[in-house]
């Protein structure tokens, strides 16, 4: 992305105002909970297997858990959560697309998926995920 081309008016009037505005402490200690979780994630994966594993790894987890209160259309009530999906006008077909790339092996950048679905987990939720998919093994 060149954030050259970006109109000054656009940096003056919209990007640095918003860089001077507080945070809450919930979304900064999500953001530190995302960063030092998938750091972990990343390095046990890195070393004992791949992007497409974890992708792999992160929907088991997200189909399988309980958490969404529900037995079906985890990834769709996981992707509620996005601010980009809210806004999507055709939500279903944008599913039936994702569910089709991921159950016929077709995830072209794996690592941004998971990535994705990792950062819309709860803070609690990677913790789950880390002791059911990496500390087990993780041991010595």
């Amino acid at each position: 992305m060149d954030l050259t081309k970006i109109p000054n008016d656009i940096i003056i009037n919209h990007i640095i105002p918003f860089t001077y505005q507080v945070q809450s402490k919930k979304l900064l200690k999500d953001i530190q909970s995302f960063y030092r979780d998938y750091k972990i994630v990343i390095n046990y994966y890195s070393f004992d297997y791949n992007d497409y594993i974890l992708c792999s790894d992160l929907i088991r987890f997200v189909n399988i858990n309980y958490f969404l209160n529900s037995y079906s259309n985890n990834i769709e009530k996981l992707f509620e959560r996005s601010y980009f999906y809210n806004n999507i006008i055709n939500k279903e077909e944008f599913i039936i697309s994702i569910e089709n790339n991921i159950y016929n092996n077709y995830i072209v950048n794996p690592n941004k998926v998971s990535r994705i679905i990792f950062g819309l987990l709860k803070p609690y939720e990677r913790t789950r995920f880390l002791y059911r998919f990496v500390i087990p093994y993780d041991i010595f």
